[in-house]
């Protein structure tokens, strides 16, 4: 599991999104695929894994969005780069419109939730809504705020600068 997840160090850049410079204290941590891939898959013909896309067996695709959760004391989020799973017609949706002006006028996609994050219970039935942000951006995704599931919960109340960091501790490889 820890061989597909990196911990991308955050230096002091400016956000794209909201021109604020951000905070090198914390990471965004990624995923470099979703639970499901395998190494062997890649060699097959109806299967790929891309930085963003992946398809398995023409039965499964997946979308590489960003997962935020506020930090409630102080103005930076918790950023996690995780994969969902949309069905077929969305996923050939989004590959229409990604990048294009049409991509601010879609609809949220469903999709379930495609990693298993570390300090966490299995996170693999989530449901989530995918939202496109437009300019090239990985789509966002809010989590089910009606589960009990941990994540759920700390992505709709926020987390601590404390928690942040001792999710970063757990992640350290």
């Amino acid at each position: 599991m820890f061989q597909k997840f990196r911990k991308q160090v955050a230096s002091r850049q400016i956000c794209a999104c909201c021109g604020k410079h951000t905070d090198d204290s914390l990471s965004a941590l990624t995923f470099s695929s979703p639970t499901y891939w395998d190494e062997s898959f890649a060699v097959e013909k109806d299967c790929y894994l891309t930085s963003d896309l992946c398809k398995v067996h023409d039965a499964a695709f997946f979308i590489r969005v960003v997962l935020l959760i506020p930090i409630t004391d102080n103005d930076e989020h918790f950023q996690w780069g995780v994969w969902v799973s949309l069905s077929e017609e969305n996923y050939e949706r989004y590959l229409a419109v990604f990048g294009s002006k049409k991509e601010l006028k879609e609809e949220p996609y469903f999709g379930w939730f495609a990693n298993q994050l570390p300090g966490y219970p299995d996170c693999t039935s989530i449901k989530t809504n995918v939202y496109l942000n437009g300019g090239g951006l990985r789509p966002e995704i809010l989590l089910d705020h009606a589960n009990p599931h941990p994540l759920c919960q700390e992505q709709h109340g926020g987390i601590t600068m404390k928690r942040a960091k001792e999710l970063l501790k757990i992640l350290e490889v």
